[in-house]
């Protein structure tokens, strides 16, 4: 069994007088539910708990022979935490959806046959979108809108559901300099509009989500700050579209509520 691991804690949740359980992506992408004796903080010593959402956690598990879904931790260490965020609730509760996001689509990781997957990218994804939101506010260039749409076009690139951005889902032609919008239930964006989406679409800025996917697929995360201001309703599009491929609701993701 891998006893050494690395993770962001995505959830929390009290146990007893001290104790903490946590869900944690681990660099492999996936997660692990751990419980942390203590892990509240207090005590004779008054220790701080270091056990926050977001925070990278190094953690040492008790080796265990039993089938389990919860393990319990030996030793932890804070290997990275953010400052800034925690002080601005815009920036705080956009982490938040970074991390229900990420959650929703976590696969259970298996601690007695760790292996390579395609899952890795995942971590990538939102230890940057973390790591360069506290940047953002440190510099006082807080976009959440931007942010949140380049986090999703990311994201949606690394779980191979990224919709085709040059072709039309149904006819096959050029996107281009064309009114377009993005259709879930087809898994791309389309040229060929009926009457009626014409008069009455939500998508009538889905050409600027488009190029404003294009291009942050072609940056890496740290050229973030360089972005323009996004709008809320871009993200809300790709937020629909991301839970129609895997087959959620909107209303699952509890942040939206404070931020939209």
């Amino acid at each position: 069994m891998q006893t050494k691991i690395e993770g962001i804690v995505l959830q929390k949740s009290f146990y007893r007088d001290r104790d903490v359980i946590a869900k944690i992506l681990l660099r492999s992408g996936k997660l692990l539910s751990v419980l942390f004796y203590g892990g509240r903080g207090g005590g004779k010593s008054q220790k701080s708990s270091i056990i926050e959402l977001g925070f990278l956690l190094s953690v040492e598990l008790k080796a265990t022979t039993k089938v389990t879904e919860l393990y319990s931790a030996r030793e932890w260490a804070l290997k990275w935490d953010y400052k800034q965020i925690r002080d601005n609730h815009e920036a705080f509760y956009l982490m938040c959806l970074f991390l229900e996001v990420i959650q929703s689509l976590g696969v259970q990781e298996d601690m007695k046959n760790v292996e390579e997957t395609e899952h890795e990218g995942i971590f990538n994804v939102l230890s940057n979108a973390i790591f360069y939101l506290e940047k953002s506010v440190e510099a006082k260039n807080l976009n959440s809108p931007g942010q949140l749409l380049f986090f999703l076009t990311k994201l949606l690139n690394k779980v191979g559901v990224l919709p085709d951005l040059d072709h039309c889902t149904h006819c096959g032609s050029d996107l281009a300099d064309k009114r377009i919008h993005l259709e879930s239930n087809q898994g791309g964006f389309s040229c060929c509009l009926s009457q009626e989406q014409i008069e009455f679409s939500s998508d009538m800025d889905a050409q600027g989500i488009r190029h404003f996917m294009i291009r942050a697929l072609r940056v890496p995360y740290a050229e973030i700050g360089k972005f323009e201001l996004s709008h809320y309703d871009w993200s809300k599009i790709l937020l629909r579209y991301l839970s129609f491929q895997f087959h959620f609701e909107l209303n699952k993701f509890k942040s939206t509520q404070m931020l939209f």
